[in-house]
């Protein structure tokens, strides 16, 4: 029973970290699946992890690990957004060097123009180019929220998200409102994993809804955890505007 229990907190922590740490629920609008998105080409975002029975006796805490692995799902969900913007047969990018903190408004006030009501700008952690994001706050276009940035024009408040090593991107994206349908399939409306046989693995469960957690004990004292989220962007192409910028050199990647 104490490997049971803890094997359910574990569980638990990758589910609410996932849920905390959601791009998809942050960046999309969520749509459940249908017949009419069938033909949609779904991703599978997945974690697996083996681990010993050991590991839930209840003398290792792994709250910390479970809130990693839910979070490293959320950045597999970013980062296949991110996928589907650089098709470059719909969204064209702008070459630009890397610009000044008056060009970055001038960018986003173009893409106003449009008629787009822009919600996010994603910026990549490059020192030079983040310094002009800084100089923002200084000119008072910017503020910090709750550990958040936010640049506000026109009262709008857009939020600037950096690029980091488990989201790592080199150009600029500036995002509208509903420019991204987030299509998530129910743990149940998933296909079987391939090459696994579900069959001899237990269900959490707790899983949420778009979310499904198996596991299986092996008589060795291993435990096989696999957790995974099914879903498909549906990208507006004219709510999204790349930015390709001409670096001298590649920017390092910042924690």
């Amino acid at each position: 029973m104490i490997i049971k229990d803890n094997i359910d907190k574990f569980a638990n922590n990758i589910k609410h970290a996932y849920h905390k740490y959601s791009w998809a629920k942050k960046l999309c609008v969520i749509k459940p699946f249908s017949q009419d998105n069938q033909n949609s080409n779904f991703v599978q975002i997945p974690i697996r992890i083996k681990m010993n029975n050991s590991d839930f006796s209840g003398e290792v805490d792994n709250e910390f690990l479970g809130e990693q692995l839910g979070e490293q799902i959320a950045s597999g969900e970013f980062n296949y957004i991110i996928s589907r913007f650089n098709e470059e047969d719909k969204l064209k990018p702008i070459d630009t060097p890397i610009p000044t903190s008056k060009q970055i408004i001038s960018m986003i006030r173009e893409f106003e123009k449009e008629e787009v009501n822009i919600k996010f700008i994603l910026i990549p952690t490059n020192s030079e180019l983040y310094g002009q994001v800084y100089e923002l706050v200084d000119q008072g276009m910017a503020t910090y929220e709750e550990h958040r940035l936010f640049i506000t024009i026109n009262y709008s408040k857009i939020e600037v998200i950096k690029s980091n090593r488990q989201r790592p991107f080199d150009d600029i994206y500036i995002i509208g409102e509903q420019a991204i349908k987030w299509i998530s399939k129910k743990k149940e409306e998933m296909a079987e994993i391939k090459n696994i046989n579900e069959s001899e693995y237990d269900s959490w469960k707790n899983s949420s809804v778009n979310m499904s957690i198996i596991y299986k004990k092996y008589q060795t004292g291993k435990i096989d955890f696999i957790a995974r989220v099914v879903g498909y962007a549906d990208v507006d192409f004219t709510k999204v505007r790349r930015h390709k910028l001409k670096y001298q050199n590649k920017p390092k990647r910042n924690m």
